[in-house]
């Protein structure tokens, strides 16, 4: 893997990322490490790891929340968020299953650290079965149609799920 670091490959750089920011005795350098290998990976087009270093950012605080609400809006559109959620959940899936570095900790932190924004739509948007839509509608909004503070913050809470 460092090699492949060396060659500057997307998704090595993009797993040491997450193996730095969320090892269970990884030091505030070391997640800041982290952070910063994903944001290489995203320079590099790597949607997952545009797709984890967003939702992180967000549950941050205020100070990263700007940022990462901008790193995760080319994600606004399609199926986009499902298939990186799914590809987010089984990688997870193989790193809870193969190693004993997973630190469920820093996931809980993150999930206490993060307060929803106020949105525009007042809570009105809500995932439903398989879609977005508007309270007392059953028609399915496109994604890009959807509140954006609430289609993230129930990525949160799916995100938060996984670790």
């Amino acid at each position: 893997m460092k090699r492949c670091r060396e060659c500057e490959n997307p998704e090595a750089i993009y797993r040491k990322g997450l193996i730095n920011y969320f090892h269970k005795t990884s030091h505030e350098q070391q997640r800041q490490k982290g952070l910063d290998q994903m944001r290489r990976a995203v320079k590099e087009k790597h949607e997952e790891a545009r797709y984890v270093l967003g939702l992180v950012l967000l549950c941050l605080g205020v100070v990263n929340s700007e940022e990462g609400l901008h790193v995760l809006s080319p994600l606004f559109v399609g199926d986009k968020l499902s298939t990186l959620q799914a590809k987010f959940q089984i990688f997870c899936g193989k790193l809870q299953n193969s190693w004993s570095w997973w630190g469920r900790d820093r996931g809980t932190k993150l999930k206490r650290t993060y307060s929803k924004r106020v949105c525009h739509c007042d809570g009105r948007t809500q995932f439903q079965n398989q879609g977005w839509c508007r309270n007392g509608s059953d028609r399915y909004l496109p994604v890009r149609e959807a509140c954006p503070i609430c289609v993230w913050d129930y990525e949160i809470s799916k995100f938060s799920e996984y670790l």
